[in-house]
């Protein structure tokens, strides 16, 4: 059973007191690895605190029987002809919204970027936005990088574009000690003892491997060398080379390419090309390795699988409710799948708790794109 509270106290959904009106239509809550959680319910005008929900203002706590599974703010509501009230919510995660990045220069850690996306976060919002550094377990190859942007955005859309865009990995918000932490993590570490298995509460699977994003052919470019750039040098390296005002590898490979290539990509999908630009890489050493790993890794086809399964935590409390972010194994004869993948999105209907689709993956699989 599912219960939907505001942050005053109210109570917007309890099934156990329907006869009182405080009950919503639709209850879902839909979570995914990297974006802002959503809530959504339908209101109708008798309800006792249909007119006590403010955008933007109302805080909102969804909680089941284990304790608090969503915490956000109403972002939007929307009223039709009978007024009936669509109220969405947005995840804690949203308030990352509210805060502006300027046009900002940064050499350094990427535990010390998030850190300052943060102190710059806190200096602009109420405190109930604020959030605390937490483990960061994300690193680049010479944990080192540079980060720069020319125009303002928020907070939210640099830390898609200037991390997770660029070093992979994942935010999470964790409370511990009643404080809100953001964690940045390269992987998904944590262990689900709940098997998803046919025959016993896998309901339907779907498998889409994707080969859009296979390169086999690389450009790759460093760091930008331009009087007017944030990554400026009066002195560049030793033997640097250039090409359009950025570092390449042309004395490093054979012939003097350019580019560099994977056999076996080519071999199994011929040449496929695309640049790559490093802007934090001022050595041609660094560069040529740097691209060779993400070259490894972009012939991969990417598999993901949507699957609608029964949470067994819903019919004994001793089995390990199914979360985001975490591992479970996937096992299913008929399909030839035995698997730990990660669960990257949660659709859970809260009126209805059989309605549950779970998205295992997104997982680079073999060359075949088999798992």
């Amino acid at each position: 059973m599912y219960i939907i509270k505001t942050g005053d106290g109210n109570t917007l959904h309890n099934p156990l007191i329907k006869a009182s009106g405080k009950i919503v239509d639709e209850p879902q809550i839909e979570e995914e690895i990297n974006t802002i959680g959503s809530l959504t319910f339908t209101m109708l005008p008798n309800h006792p605190h249909y007119e006590n929900v403010k955008k933007l203002s109302t805080l909102i706590f969804v909680y089941d029987d284990d304790g608090e599974i969503f915490r956000g703010r109403v972002y939007n509501t929307t009223g039709n002809f009978n007024k009936q009230k669509k109220v969405v919510c947005q995840s804690e995660m949203g308030f990352f919204g509210d805060s502006i990045v300027r046009p900002f220069g940064y050499s350094g850690t990427v535990r010390g970027f998030v850190q300052k996306l943060i102190d710059n976060h806190n200096a602009q919002v109420d405190d109930y936005k604020q959030f605390v550094l937490g483990n960061i377990t994300v690193t680049d190859t010479n944990d080192y990088i540079t980060r720069s942007n020319t125009v303002a955005q928020t907070t939210w859309a640099t830390m898609k574009d200037r991390c997770i865009d660029l070093l992979g990995g994942y935010f999470q918000i964790r409370y511990e000690g009643g404080i809100r932490y953001l964690d940045y993590l390269a992987d998904y570490s944590v262990k689900n003892s709940q098997t998803i298995k046919f025959g016993t509460n896998l309901l339907d699977l779907e498998e889409y491997v994707d080969a859009s994003n296979v390169k086999t052919v690389v450009i790759p470019y460093g760091a930008q060398i331009d009087s007017s750039s944030p990554y400026y040098q009066e002195e560049p390296p030793e033997n640097a080379e250039y090409s359009g005002n950025r570092i390449t590898i042309n004395s490093l490979t054979a012939d003097g390419r350019d580019y560099i290539e994977s056999e076996t990509g080519v071999a199994l999908y011929g040449r496929i090309w695309c640049n790559q630009i490093w802007d934090d890489v001022t050595e041609r050493s660094n560069l040529l390795t740097k691209a060779t790993a993400w070259l490894e890794e972009q012939i991969l086809l990417s598999t993901t699988l949507t699957i609608s399964a029964l949470d067994l935590h819903l019919v004994d409390v001793n089995v390990e409710k199914l979360q985001l972010a975490q591992l479970n194994e996937l096992k299913s004869i008929p399909h030839n799948i035995s698997i730990w993948l990660p669960v990257t999105k949660i659709s859970r209907s809260l009126s209805n708790p059989d309605d549950l689709k779970v998205t295992l993956g997104k997982t680079k699989s073999t060359l075949t794109g088999k798992l």
